[in-house]
């Protein structure tokens, strides 16, 4: 969306220099004015200890081809995605080009625990903070304060952008039913133990209250435990992935969508990054049309959603409350005025910040 943002704004040229394995055609169709691979398609059916291998050389040598293409480019700016790091920290240290950093799905060090982390992701994370020209990332201002509690020297330029809605996606449905579904798109476990992606007691919680609950996880997996509660509880729906665009038609069907993570630290989930996390999926519920309830452990997100009027928040204690604090609300308003609040914070509303940020530092 980053990318739509600039193309829209027709200030600049934009190559996208990628290993073929992450390009998605539909995806980035009419986005860039030039692709190029530095590593192909691969695909390994050898034992893990041989794929493990290859990989390495076809990082090592896909890397070398990517420092190749960014030369022969020669671009005014460079703008990339961790995790991981790898890839950043070669530019900065190959390359006189000004980098900016944003984050894919989060900064390691604030996911893992800064002081958890081994010391070599570590020592790649620090430099690349130390050593980009600028910072784009989803949290609020204040992220980067975590690292400098870390003695980190971050003296960059730095912008919030979260993910937005994209207009041209935009979907919306009156319809409707005589019972509540809500929605879930994202990562999950069928581990017990990573409590913040693990939804197996949130889909009892809401069954008891008879609440439809539609779990669209990406990338999809044919967990057990889930396909078992599809099949004996008539309110649990475990869907397949689907693309973007199918996936916003078929949730703006329902009435809410969740942004629900039990508060428990986990894996990725330490304390720093619930004050500070914010998701992408809650954009595609706005671009659905549909209103949001966020977990309240999640400090940035709850007050994102009540400072727009997105929805609400509830905490893990209220869950089996869920269908009492719905009812609450008149959701055709709430979904009227997600049509308003949706538009202003289109990636088409607020392009020009990003270029702001490209030109200051070209």
């Amino acid at each position: 969306k980053m990318a739509k943002a600039v193309r829209l704004t027709a200030q600049f040229e934009m190559v996208l220099i990628c290993s073929e394995s992450f390009y998605d055609d539909e995806l980035f169709e009419g986005i860039f004015d030039k692709v190029v691979f530095f590593t192909k398609k691969t695909k390994l059916k050898q034992s893990k200890y041989y794929q493990f291998l290859a990989q390495k050389l076809n990082i090592s040598e896909g890397l070398n081809n990517m420092i190749r293409l960014v030369k022969e480019e020669s671009p005014d700016l460079i703008h990339t995605f961790c995790e991981p790091y790898v890839h950043i920290e070669k530019l900065l240290k190959e390359t006189s080009f000004p980098v900016i950093m944003s984050d894919g799905n989060d900064f390691s060090g604030i996911s893992f625990g800064v002081d958890k982390i081994d010391k070599k992701l570590k020592d790649q994370e620090k430099f690349c903070f130390e050593s980009v020209k600028g910072l784009i990332y989803k949290g609020p201002k204040h992220v980067t304060d975590y690292y400098r509690s870390f003695g980190y020297e971050i003296n960059c330029e730095e912008l919030t952008w979260v993910d937005h809605t994209d207009e041209d996606l935009f979907e919306h449905q009156d319809k409707q039913s005589d019972e509540i579904h809500m929605v879930y798109t994202g990562t999950i476990s069928k581990d017990p133990e990573r409590k913040y992606c693990y939804y197996i007691p949130l889909a009892k919680e809401l069954a008891k209250q008879k609440i439809h609950f539609h779990v669209y996880p990406i990338p999809y997996k044919p967990y057990k435990e889930y396909l078992e509660l599809d099949k004996s509880e008539e309110y649990f729906h475990f869907h397949k992935s689907v693309p973007m665009k199918k996936l916003i038609e078929e949730i703006a069907d329902y009435d809410w969508g969740l942004w629900i993570h039990a508060e428990d630290v986990s894996i990725r989930t330490t304390k720093d990054k619930m004050k500070t996390g914010m998701v992408n999926k809650m954009f595609s519920y706005l671009e659905a049309g549909l209103p949001v309830i966020v977990s309240d452990s999640r400090i940035y997100g709850t007050d994102f959603v009540e400072k727009n009027d997105l929805g609400f928040s509830v905490n893990d204690r209220d869950w089996d409350k869920l269908d009492k604090m719905i009812s609450k609300y008149d959701i055709a308003v709430l979904k009227e005025r997600i049509l308003e609040k949706r538009k202003e914070l289109s990636l088409q509303s607020n392009k020009e910040q990003i270029v702001e940020l490209y030109n200051k530092l070209i």
